[in-house]
């Protein structure tokens, strides 16, 4: 078989498997349609409320369709995105101020203009300015400054006495600066990581379609999430294994059989880990607010489920890559014996653990910052009894745990797979 034709051979086994993906995709959005709320593109509709007390707005005038059918079609909320021009201090006592009530503190109350980027014909504006009232208190949680020329999310929502809509800033509009940073990320993933790692960012853009047009739906409705984290994941592990294989070569070699293998069974070391956790102590991933926001979207969600997907999906990408570190060949010219096997690849993994162990530490330590900071002035106990905090540590320990177990069961498939006897076999 030459060069070229293993080329094709992979790009057909990548075809095959997209399309088989993209199949199950197209199932699973099929089915989850009928949990979505309809929506208006024009306005990008939000169901979450908006929190009205870190600012207010003034109503610009709207005209109502005469059509009463019309009018009940139109939407009644939703987030437009729009430009400061102006911020000037509002001459109205903030105890003054509507749709609002007051915070602790002093506050300080701004006039601030705004254009609209996005100015939907359902609105009907008069004008694509508007200006909306800016609270400033003590607590910063809820502040948001702004200055001239600042992008910023807004909340619209029509008022249903006076037929009137009322704006609402919700955030600063971070959309621009994530599609820059995504934009050059992608250009140096494909001028400087190649076709390997080209593959790679696919595999992670297809994992996350399925969480959202998939796995999303089905775990709303209480379903088939399960089968859909078994899918996606067995997916991910065997489209990776083809990423690297050797132009040429034939499908499904002895080293891909070992890295499917030994990552497919340290996912189910690390669910088999928290499924035991899961017994002992009861753990969903969410604080209160959180789990009280999901169960108000959807009373029939699998939490469990969830947060096991996120846990495998986190821990997936660090497995395969052991797994297939592990599974390198590198003495294919010295017929070694089951035990002669294991050793070596026991040998790597030790060499391997120190390093991705205190990366993985360090990635911990340095995501939940925040949380490890409310840690001061609040007793151990209470911290660590936290479902959002027990769950974080379960999360960390867990994946260590499987990580480390992962290093004998590679070593064991590797001396199955690689010893002499499997290539004995093979020339036989």
């Amino acid at each position: 078989m030459t060069v070229k034709s293993g080329k094709r051979h992979q790009a057909k086994l990548w075809m095959v498997a997209a399309g088989l993906m993209a199949l199950g995709l197209l199932g699973g959005a099929t089915n989850g349609n009928a949990l979505a709320e309809d929506t208006y593109s024009a306005l990008q509709l939000s169901p979450a409320p908006v929190q009205k007390k870190a600012s207010t707005t003034a109503t610009p005038s709207v005209s109502l369709p005469d059509d009463p059918a019309e009018a009940k079609s139109l939407p009644t909320e939703g987030e437009l995105y729009g430009v400061v021009i102006k911020v000037e201090p509002s001459g109205q006592p903030a105890s003054e101020r509507p749709f609002s009530k007051p915070v602790q503190g002093v506050e300080t109350l701004q006039t601030v203009t705004i254009r609209l980027e996005t100015n939907p014909k359902t609105l009907n504006l008069k004008s694509n300015q508007i200006q909306v009232e800016n609270v400033l208190g003590e607590n910063p949680a809820y502040n948001i400054p702004l200055k001239p020329g600042a992008r910023v999310l807004l909340h619209a929502e029509k008022d249903a006495k006076t037929a009137q809509w009322q704006f609402y800033l919700a955030n600063r509009n971070r959309t621009p600066a994530l599609m820059i940073l995504g934009a050059i990320t992608v250009m140096a993933i494909v001028l400087l990581g190649g076709a390997e790692v080209t593959k790679h960012a696919v595999l992670v853009a297809l994992m996350l379609t399925g969480c959202y047009k998939a796995l999303f739906p089905a775990l709303l409705a209480g379903t088939t999430g399960p089968y859909w984290i078994f899918l996606m994941c067995g997916m991910f592990t065997i489209l990776g294994t083809f990423i690297y294989q050797t132009p040429g070569s034939k499908a499904f070699s002895r080293e891909q059989s070992v890295v499917i293998l030994s990552t497919l069974g340290g996912l189910l070391i690390l669910a088999a880990i928290m499924w035991v956790m899961g017994e002992i102590t009861p753990l969903n991933g969410y604080s209160s607010e959180g789990l009280a926001s999901l169960w108000h979207r959807s009373p029939h969600m699998d939490y469990w489920t969830l947060f096991m997907a996120g846990l495998l999906f986190a821990f997936q990408g660090f497995l395969f890559y052991l797994c297939w570190t592990l599974a390198q060949n590198r003495k294919d010219s010295e017929l070694l014996s089951f035990w002669q096997r294991f050793d070596i690849v026991m040998l790597r993994g030790r060499r391997m653990m120190g390093p991705l162990i205190s990366s993985l530490g360090l990635l911990f330590v340095g995501l939940f910052m925040p949380l490890l900071l409310q840690m001061e002035g609040t007793p151990t106990a209470q911290f660590v009894n936290l479902e959002s905090t027990a769950s974080i540590i379960a999360f960390a320990f867990s994946g260590g745990l499987t990580l480390m177990l992962t290093v004998p069961l590679t070593a064991l498939i590797a001396g199955w797979r690689l010893s002499t006897k499997a290539h004995v076999e093979r020339e036989s």
